[in-house]
């Protein structure tokens, strides 16, 4: 699923370039609908780095919910 906008397809794609590998694994836990205690069992987090690193991920890509994170992520192809 690619954005309609070309230069907003571009933006998310240089956005999720500037994830950090880790960043990005709990970005794909996300979008693929795991509840936080998922998460936490899957990565080996503690429940507060597991809200520490959502929230990182929202600040980084400009969003400012959850739900506009995975939108990107799933339109920017992760």
């Amino acid at each position: 699923m690619t954005h309609e906008n070309p230069r907003i397809a571009v933006a998310m794609a240089m956005a999720m370039k500037i994830l950090s590998p880790r960043r990005r694994e709990v970005l794909a836990e996300m979008t693929l609908g795991h509840l936080s205690k998922q998460v936490v069992f899957r990565l080996l987090f503690s429940g507060t780095t597991l809200k520490m690193q959502q929230a990182l991920l929202i600040d980084r890509l400009g969003t400012t919910t959850a739900a506009d994170t995975i939108r990107i992520a799933v339109e920017a192809g992760l």
